[in-house]
């Protein structure tokens, strides 16, 4: 991974200078950055052939022998705690199946139940898909205080939060996660509650930076939560006044970027991101004077955000194909991030300003700073208006 950031800050800086050459320069110049990146790109195959397995099926890195240490240590995987469910379906020759788990009381065990969905036109209307997906599951979902979704194929494209679902639409019956089944546990490190924005840094997303006014706006009003060995928490202290840094803009390189990442525990970016290549793995978020800070970045970075926010177009996928295992989400969980919120699909510029500006403004009122929880009472208080985008929050 040292290589091939060497090897991608070196490609950075020639890009960067390629305004300065002539034509014929600048010519020459994108034909050997071309070779430079596929020499890079063959590094980082060979890095995440050491990383990338252990991270994402299960026998991932021990956080407490170091960032890459402890590679091929089985882990156990996440349960659903209590009242929170885990709702996975998987593909079969007979359609697909669809399995449920819901965490108990300490000593009383789980709840399951399984169900065969058959075949799923994920063309068809909204109510049939909630009717066919989650009726089966309404009683273990009666009462619960969270779904965690395991999502393959075709299914994640569907946009669950408006699947119809007693009476209202799951995202504002319960707040959803979606897992990526990871085995890894968030390594963040402990951070001041600092914030960091990257917005526009193409300079052709006015609605980024608007954006990016509306959630450090947001921001100064968040306090720390306090909680009490009951899981109970007060409104705490105010965390938010000076703590948001927002590079833009010129200033919104990947160097500046790289630097200031470090000791933050929050990180939004509002700007152009591409999904790119067969699983993702090519995906990388644009930054200016030409520059992109892509999953190499991410999987090289010393320390990590608790929580990420990636307000971007197709910055969890497009929806058609599946995400795979390293898109910029994924990425960023196998690096030790705890959440990653990010949309599917297209973003229209403007179209994040009042759901990110409401999501910091909820982001307070679950302890730990609860991702999931935040974007549902967003989603709440925003039920009246225009459908939002499909921001999801993904964990581990």
């Amino acid at each position: 991974m040292a290589s091939f950031a060497r090897q991608r800050a070196a490609i950075e800086t020639e890009a960067e200078r390629e305004s300065e050459l002539s034509t014929a320069e600048a010519a020459i110049a994108r034909r050997r950055r071309t070779a430079d990146e596929a020499t890079a790109r063959a590094t980082l195959d060979r890095a995440l052939a050491i990383l990338a397995p252990p991270a994402l099926t299960g026998s991932g890195r021990d956080p407490a022998a170091g960032r890459g240490s402890a590679r091929g240590q089985a882990r156990p995987l996440v349960r659903p705690r209590r009242g929170e469910v885990f709702l996975t379906f998987v593909p079969g020759r007979a359609g697909w199946l669809g399995l449920a788990e819901r965490g108990g009381s300490p000593g009383a065990g789980p709840l399951l139940t399984s169900a065969l969905i058959g075949e799923v036109d994920v063309t068809a209307g909204r109510q049939q898909l909630g009717a066919k997906l989650l009726g089966p599951f309404a009683d273990i979902l009666a009462g619960a205080t969270r779904v965690r979704l395991h999502l393959a194929g075709a299914l994640e494209g569907l946009d669950w939060a408006q699947l119809p679902f007693a009476g209202t639409t799951l995202g504002l019956q319960l707040p959803i996660e979606h897992g990526l089944d990871l085995g890894v546990t968030a390594v963040a490190a402990a951070a001041p509650p600092r914030l960091l924005i990257v917005a526009n840094p193409t300079r052709d997303l006015p609605g980024a930076e608007q954006e990016a006014a509306a959630v450090a706006g947001a921001f100064a009003g968040t306090r720390e939560p306090r909680g009490d060995s009951a899981g109970t928490t007060d409104a705490g202290a105010a965390i938010g006044d000076g703590s948001a840094e927002i590079l833009s803009g010129d200033r919104a390189g990947r160097p500046e970027v790289l630097a200031a990442l470090t000791g933050v525990r929050f990180f939004h970016y509002a700007g152009h991101s591409n999904y790119l290549g067969p699983d993702g793995s090519a995906s990388a978020l644009r930054l200016a004077r030409g520059t992109h800070l892509s999953i190499g970045d991410v999987l090289s970075l010393r320390q990590v955000p608790q929580l990420v926010v990636l307000s971007g177009c197709e910055a969890a996928g497009d929806g058609k194909r599946a995400t795979g295992v390293l898109g910029l989400a994924q990425a960023f969980l196998a690096a030790g991030v705890a959440a990653v919120v990010a949309p599917v699909g297209l973003l229209p510029d403007r179209a994040a300003v009042g759901p990110m500006g409401r999501f910091y403004r909820e982001l307070s009122l679950s302890a730990a700073f609860d991702g999931a929880a935040a974007l549902w009472r967003a989603r709440i208080a925003l039920a009246d208006g225009p459908t939002p985008p499909d921001f999801r929050v993904f964990v581990p």
